[in-house]
């Protein structure tokens, strides 16, 4: 080969090797192209494998399982099944779907705009919900009478009907057209809790000290001597006979009429009555049990015969006649005459003088216990049936005692005569706990019109302390045959969380109450929506309650609530999955393909690199002999 043709060959492999090279190189830089793409698939498929999602696992009504997303609206969905969540804001205020908002401002039974009032029966009737009872159902004017006290007998009737308790009870309008608030809700009400309860506690306390303060006074000896009591309690120690017991109820009799009846309460009859209890008695003390036989002798007991002369035997050996000296002295009258006879039944033992002939005889002890008996429940009675205008106390201690605390009760009294009756009537301080006499005064129209609503309650304690409490079911009027007592107590709680009532008291006593709303209104969207509420819950936006037992808010932690699950979705990883194998199998094909041509490149390339080399060297060689031919 000529130089000219080699060196040309030369020049020409020098350029593909430069070639070669450039085209490994960006071979090369293809595979790091590859291995970026392999990089970028593997962190597709691993955050696909970590991508989980928040699971609630719940009930449906009907009680079957359910495992939906973790969304607002599933969180806080009723069943009865189910927890009672709810989720709060950063400024504490409960979070409440769109429709539970509307329904809580329609509750609003306020006519001030300004000042809204929120009723918790007009809230839960947007969710269908009503109380029932049966209890009314069979309660008669005349059970409703009897219940209040009513003097049927004189013509007094309050004219209710089991329909009308009814209305009081759950509120609504009655058979009479009268509208009510309901029992609950008056109450837990500003009217008896503010104005009503205060007054009244205090009248039943100070009547209850002045109750005790009068008794002690009545059992003073000062009292005792100056009443008349203590004589006549000193007669009944000291009866003996027959004669003698009747004269103490006489002498009674005259005390009451001179020194009890002038201080009677108004249409109070307690002491006319207890006249005509002791007259009654009078005529009826007990006479131990005796025959005449046919031959005119006395038997006593069957156990003791006493003939005509007086001769005294025993006709049951375990009886023993004792001298003349035993108590119990009876003295007995017949045809004018006085026999004397004596026994003492509690040792069996007899004993008679010799001229004992009496046909009609009685137990002395007998008499006695049956008088002191009616002594205690006079002295227990004068206290309640005394008009506290009327009665005057002495300067003892005992008196000071009572004097003060009737002062106390008389301005306690006057204080609620006032708020019930619009007026201080004095007279009637001592009934103002009388449902008869209140019903009097509401025939009258003489109740004012805030304690009118008070005499609700009133008359419904009255009639549940004789027949029982009502058994009230909350009843869902789309299902009136299940029991909702568990969905009212659910909304009811929402309700009681959705507000903040603040009790303000005033100089004069009275309170304020101002309602403030303490919820925010999550949009129908947010409130289905899973990612929002898992982002809203790890970011810290919003945290979770949670109603324990005793109907009260808690705080709880997500993380640590059993209904809350965290699970992969496994469609989507599957499809991850498929697409990183599809994509590592083509980047694994290339890369075959790119070592191919990176190899044959290689074999090119050292193919080249020799033939490059050999003719190198044959060049420099004819470049050397050149050299040498011309220098020599």
């Amino acid at each position: 080969m000529g130089m000219a043709a080699s060196q040309a060959r030369l020049l020409s492999i020098t350029s593909r090797l430069s070639d070669n090279e450039l085209r490994s190189q960006l071979i090369n830089n293809q595979k790091i192209r590859l291995a970026t793409e392999s990089s970028k698939a593997s962190e597709r498929y691993v955050a696909a494998l970590n991508d989980t999602k928040m699971m609630y696992s719940a009930y449906d009504v009907k009680g079957n399982p359910l495992n939906k997303e973790l969304t607002f609206a599933n969180l806080t969905a009723y069943s009865s099944y189910n927890n009672q969540y709810g989720l709060r804001n950063l400024s504490g205020q409960i979070l409440v779907s769109e429709e539970d908002a509307f329904n809580f401002e329609n509750s609003n039974v306020s006519a001030d705009p300004d000042k809204p009032v929120y009723d918790l029966e007009e809230f839960l009737k947007s969710y269908n919900l009503e109380k029932s009872t049966t209890f009314f159902d069979n309660i008669s004017t005349e059970m409703i009478d009897a219940c209040l006290g009513l003097d049927t007998d004189a013509g007094k009737t309050s004219g209710l009907t089991g329909e009308d308790l009814k209305a009081m009870y759950l509120g609504g309008e009655d058979t009479q057209g009268t509208v009510h608030e309901g029992y609950d809700a008056i109450l837990s009400g500003t009217e008896y809790n503010s104005n009503f309860e205060p007054l009244f506690s205090e009248y039943s306390d100070s009547y209850d000290a002045y109750i005790k303060a009068y008794e002690k006074y009545i059992n003073s000896t000062s009292y005792q001597n100056t009443s008349g009591l203590g004589n006549i309690q000193n007669q009944i120690n000291s009866i003996g006979d027959l004669g003698g017991a009747r004269n103490v109820v006489t002498n009674w009799i005259n005390t009451i009429n001179s020194n009890f009846k002038p201080l009677a309460i108004q249409g109070d009859t307690f002491f006319d009555d207890f006249i005509t209890k002791l007259e009654e008695q009078s005529d009826a003390f007990d006479r131990a049990p005796y025959e005449i036989d046919a031959d005119g002798n006395l038997i006593i007991d069957g156990a003791v015969k006493i003939t005509p002369a007086g001769s005294v035997t025993s006709i049951d050996s375990s009886i023993t006649l004792a001298p003349f000296n035993l108590p119990g002295k009876v003295t007995c009258i017949e045809d004018g005459n006085s026999y004397t006879y004596t026994y003492e039944r509690d040792s069996s033992k007899w004993a008679t003088d010799a001229n004992v002939r009496c046909s009609d005889f009685i137990d002395a002890a007998s008499l006695k216990s049956v008088l002191n008996s009616f002594m205690s429940t006079f002295l227990d009675s004068i206290s309640q049936h005394t008009d506290i205008n009327k009665v005057t106390f002495d300067s003892s201690p005992e008196g000071q005692a009572a004097n003060d605390a009737k002062n106390r009760f008389l301005a306690a009294a006057s204080a609620l005569s006032i708020y019930m009756l619009g007026s201080d009537r004095p007279n009637d301080y001592q009934k103002l706990n009388d449902l008869a006499f209140i019903f009097e005064e509401k025939d009258k129209g003489n109740i004012t019109t805030g304690f009118a609503s008070v005499l609700d309650v009133l008359i419904l304690d009255a009639v549940f302390n004789e027949l029982g409490d009502p058994i009230v079911t909350w009843i869902d009027t789309t299902n009136p045959n299940e029991d909702a007592t568990a969905k009212a107590q659910w909304y009811t709680n929402l309700f009681n969380r959705m507000q903040i009532v603040e009790r303000t008291e005033k100089d004069d006593g009275t309170v304020e109450e101002e309602i403030k709303l303490n919820y925010q209104v999550l949009e129908n969207g947010l409130a289905t929506s899973a990612e929002w509420l898992q982002f809203a819950l790890e970011s810290g936006l919003v945290s979770m309650e949670q109603v324990d037992q005793s109907n009260n808010w808690c705080s709880t932690l997500y993380t640590n609530c059993s209904d809350i699950t965290e699970t992969t979705d496994t469609t989507e990883a599957t499809i991850a999955e498929a697409e990183y194998n599809s994509t590592m199998a083509k980047i694994e094909a290339k890369d075959k393909q790119f070592d191919m041509q990176l190899k044959n490149i290689d074999t090119e390339h050292e193919s080249l690199q020799t033939e490059y080399d050999s003719i190198k060297s044959v060049l420099d060689k004819n470049i050397e002999r050149n050299f040498k031919m011309y220098s020599a």
